[in-house]
């Protein structure tokens, strides 16, 4: 039996039999008879799902919500897992943690961030919005906003995120929360942990709160990575890259909030939310260049004198969001005002120094390859010296890489990326209740205004200069180690890790430092401004409401720096202004006390990010790349229609049907081709182009089905046993400049998550099961060789005890499948272009509560 068809089944009997005895189950909010002998256990799956179903029948749009006490139930770290049960949301990871979010599985640009519903800047270009960096401790609960409204912002395609943070005024009195686990990691038994607190107090006039958390990951990434040469019209293997990363993932989040009420229709508040991301990551990476050379086969191939090229890596990636608002909110001659000032500041930066050493001198001492690609994910190495006179042939074995000895050249990358944006936003809106022809109606008029920009550029990365010599006086042979590789993946031949911190020190210590400033031709500036405003009334009837209206946004930006032609770097800037118009409509019906049906019609926007419009390339010699933004790149435009069908047959029970479909021009995707020149530098001739393009006629259309209910019709204990479930198919296409019909980028046809869980006796424990089909990741423009991340599963594990009204063991299991990453070329499987394997997770702790 399929997954899809084991999926369907086990939902199907659960709806069918929650369907039966929907009508038998015990009332939410019930109280116990007198006499009955009352525990006081929590209920914190069953409670916050309904909560959550709660707010999604009452809001007048269609959204989804998570409840804070599910955040805490399920195995999640950071808000991005959390996301991810949701239905049509799926996760983008990186080196197996969850990063992005694909909103109805469409690309994550199309996504927009909020906290406390002021959108804010991404710290990945200045747009995407990473939800790795988001700890669970800070939030209230979560909405995922399918439809928008005239009073949101409408640079969103997919949806809106809309994280509601803790309020002081939650908990009367002084209240607390506190975590610390403690876990490892099965590949390398890298350590995690994990601390969190947050306090807070409030007399119901003044409230406080603070929080703070830490996270702290080590753990080992196994990864393969593979190009492939067409001779003849057959694909043979080009490069067999093998790399080991040895990671330090640390996250770091604060946030205070203050708020006065003087009165009950009135409150002014101020909070500030600091969050990071630190990747401290080493990488050991060896290439055998297959290019060009007799020997090879399909499958395998014995390859005379190949070049080994090993490259060292210790680096940093920095990611980190500070977001400050001051708001007001009162009654003004009869309209409710709400008033906000934000400021916003995100920085990403990158600096990646790597020696680059050609292994062996040609003629001399290079190594004959043997390998097997009879499964391609694995590829094996046999190792065999090769015999030079009187002419090349096979020698004797060799059991490791050659890591020491002469060397055909010995060379230095310093690469490096930094973008800081900076944002300010002033909106204010008025809303009021009248009756207009004998109905209730709010009216709300809203503006907002954007001013942002953004700065940076590549230090080290100067066109002309991008292979530099080695020092001399750093000898890389001494810092090898004798401590073999940690990996689950086969190769053939043993190899020894370095000592990458050590080199990356003596080698600074040898230049007097590394030199990070931002080259004229690398630096890149964006100016953007935004206003915006609109107009909506939400007119309510006995058993439904309209929500209508429009918004306006005009903006103007100005991108500037250098474009790279053959004759030069040449400055350039490039200013654009567009003025458009927002319609949207929601309309919901009560079709009975349990059945409601939704409608909506939205329109959207979503504008290139900052990287992707700067007027600059960049060059990765480690990668055989050159990076560049496109100025003219045009922002998408979208309209939109969603429907819905929701029954609810208890207070913590919904099944609901949705159906939507999104209209997109001006498709954005990442574009490769080929280089026919130097223009970037001496020897980037035939290093791949990556940019961005835009594309036309982008269409997506799909349905959702969503199932949640306790099972509380079974007899005796059983009745703690419960299901939430959620599958979303979808069928997607745009069409590229050459003509070509391609999926969307980022979107699977399908996404389904599965959740059985039981919660009784002051146990609660829940299985979680996600899966997500093929997504294509990058499109090749020049040749037949798109790159599409193969289907991905994910099994977790989370239990829960509470030992004392105030106190909660839990113990986390996650990625028990130990799933693999694969990307493959245009769908082959046969045709891996990289892989990677992460190992399962394990933590434990305690929670205590007050």
């Amino acid at each position: 039996m399929t997954r899809v068809a084991l999926f369907l089944s086990i939902s199907t009997a659960a709806l069918m039999t929650g369907a039966a005895s929907a009508q038998d189950a015990a009332p939410a909010g019930s109280t116990a008879e007198a006499g009955d002998v009352v525990r006081v256990i929590g209920s914190p799956i069953r409670d916050s799902q309904a909560a959550s179903i709660a707010q999604k029948r009452n809001a007048d749009n269609i959204i989804d919500v998570i409840a804070a006490d599910t955040i805490g139930r399920f195995p999640d770290q950071n808000a991005a897992d959390a996301l991810g049960r949701l239905p049509g949301l799926a996760i983008q990871r990186d080196q197996g943690q969850a990063r992005y979010i694909n909103f109805r599985g469409m690309p994550e640009r199309w996504t927009t961030v909020a906290f406390d519903g002021i959108e804010v800047l991404g710290a990945e270009g200045g747009r995407v919005p990473r939800f790795d960096s988001i700890p669970t401790v800070i939030v209230g609960s979560i909405e995922a906003i399918k439809t928008l409204t005239p009073s949101l912002s409408a640079e969103a395609v997919a949806g809106t995120i809309n994280i509601n943070t803790f309020n002081p005024f939650s908990i009367e009195g002084f209240g607390f929360n506190g975590e610390a686990g403690y876990g490892t990691n099965d590949l390398g038994d890298g350590p995690q942990r994990q601390l969190a607190g947050r306090a807070s107090w409030s007399n119901g006039r003044f409230g406080v709160l603070a929080a703070v958390s830490h996270y702290r990951n080590n753990q080992i990434t196994d990864n393969r990575e593979y190009s492939y040469e067409n001779v003849g019209g057959v694909l043979l293997p080009e490069d067999l890259d093998f790399r080991t990363y040895s990671l330090e993932r640390e996250t770091n989040a604060a946030n205070l909030h203050v708020e006065f009420r003087p009165d009950d229709a009135t409150r002014v508040f101020m909070s500030t939310l600091y969050s990071e991301f630190i990747d401290r990551e080493t990488r050991d990476q060896f290439v055998f260049d297959l290019g060009g050379r007799p020997g090879r086969g399909p499958v395998t191939g014995t390859v005379l004198a190949v070049p080994i090229q090993r490259l060292l890596q210790d680096g940093r990636y920095n990611n980190n969001t500070w977001t400050t608002t001051a708001g007001a909110d009162f009654d003004a001659a009869g309209w409710q005002v709400e008033a906000r000032l934000n400021y916003t500041e995100t920085e990403s930066s990158t600096i990646l120094p790597i020696p680059l050493s050609i292994l062996a001198v040609p003629n001399v001492s290079l190594p004959t390859v043997v390998y097997d690609r009879t499964d391609p994910r694995f590829v094996t190495v046999n190792l065999l010296q090769t015999r030079f006179t009187p002419a090349p042939s096979v020698g004797d074995p060799l059991p490791a890489i050659p890591q020491s000895g002469p060397l055909a050249a010995n060379l230095s990358i310093l690469f490096g990326d930094v973008l800081e944006t900076d944002a300010w936003k002033l909106q204010a809106s008025a809303s009021r209740d009248l009756m207009l022809g004998g109905q209730d109606v709010t009216l709300e008029f809203g503006a907002q205004y954007d001013t942002r920009s953004a700065a940076g550029g590549n230090p080290g990365s100067n066109l002309g200069a991008l292979l530099r010599p080695f020092p001399s006086s750093v000898n890389i042979d001494a810092f090898l180690t004798d401590r073999l590789w940690t990996s689950d993946f086969p190769r053939g031949f043993d190899v020894f890790l370095y000592d990458n911190e050590g080199i990356r020190k003596a080698w600074a210590e040898a230049v007097g430092g590394f030199n990070l400033t931002i080259a004229p031709d690398q630096a890149i500036g964006i100016e953007e401004d935004i206003l915006a405003a609109y107009g909506q009334a939400t007119v309510r009837w006995d058993r439904s409401t309209l929500v209508a209206g429009a918004r306006v946004e005009h903006s103007d930006y100005t991108t500037s720096g250098f474009a790279v032609t053959a004759a030069g770097p040449q400055p350039l800037s490039i200013s654009q202004s567009d003025t458009r118009l927002f319609p949207s409509v929601n309309y919901s019906f009560d079709a009975s006390e349990a059945v409601k049906l939704r409608a909506g019609l939205t329109t959207g926007i979503s504008r290139p990010d900052y990287r992707e419009l700067r007027a600059s390339a960049v060059v990765d010699a480690s990668n055989d790349v050159v990076i560049g933004g496109n100025p003219r790149l045009q922002a998408e435009e979208s309209w939109g229609l969603d429907a819905a069908i929701e029954w609810y047959p208890n207070a913590g029970g919904i099944v609901a049907l949705s159906a939507f479909s999104r209209w997109v021009d001006n498709v954005i995707f990442d574009a490769s081709t080929t280089l026919a020149d130097d223009r970037f530098g001496p020897g980037t001739t035939g290093f791949d182009y990556i940019t961005v393009d835009n594309g036309t006629d982008g269409r997506l259309t799909g349905v959702e089905l969503n199932y949640q209910q306790q099972w509380t019709f079974l007899p005796g204990p059983l009745d703690g046993f419960g299901f939430q479930g959620n599958i979303t198919l979808i069928d997607s296409e745009f069409t590229a400049p050459d003509g070509r019909v391609l999926p969307l980028p980022g979107t699977s046809d399908m996404i389904y998550n599965a959740s059985l869980y039981y919660e009784n006796y002051g146990l609660s424990v829940r299985l979680n099961y996600a899966w997500r089909d093929d997504w294509l990741s990058s499109i090749e423009t020049d040749i037949d060789a798109d790159n599409y991340w193969g289907a991905y599963e994910r099994l977790d594990l989370s239990a829960r005890y509470q030992v004392t009204d105030f106190a909660t063991l839990y113990v986390d299991a996650n990625n028990l499948t130990d799933e693999l990453g694969v990307r493959y070329q245009n769908r082959d499987r046969s045709l891996p272009t990289e892989v990677e394997g992460f190992g399962r997770r394990f933590m434990a702790g305690v929670r205590v509560s007050y």
